[in-house]
């Protein structure tokens, strides 16, 4: 017999991570609880969950930006690389 489990995760509104992406500012006033009570509701969840998909979104594009230009430098490496070779061997024609 299996059982249905789930995860809750618990954030502080007061996360550097949460502020630093102004996801506590998507929260209105009148849902804002009082410090010790949970927030619990739909319409906020959906906000959060927005919020997260746009910052995860960012953190793909700027991965695969740094990976474009680590990529570019490496090449440039290799053939920087390559020319030495070539000069130390005495074989460079542009000598």
């Amino acid at each position: 017999m299996s059982s249905c489990r789930s995860s809750r995760f618990y954030i502080s509104l007061e996360d550097p991570l949460i502020q630093r992406h102004g996801i506590d500012s998507l929260i209105p006033e009148r849902y804002r609880p009082l410090r010790t009570e949970p927030l619990d509701r739909p319409a906020v969840q959906r906000d959060i969950d927005r919020a997260q998909r746009i910052v995860e979104g960012q953190s793909f594009e700027i991965r695969r930006t740094l990976s474009r230009y680590s990529q570019f430098i490496e090449g440039q490496r290799r053939q920087l690389f390559e020319r030495r070779e070539l000069v130390l061997s005495g074989q460079n024609q542009f000598l």
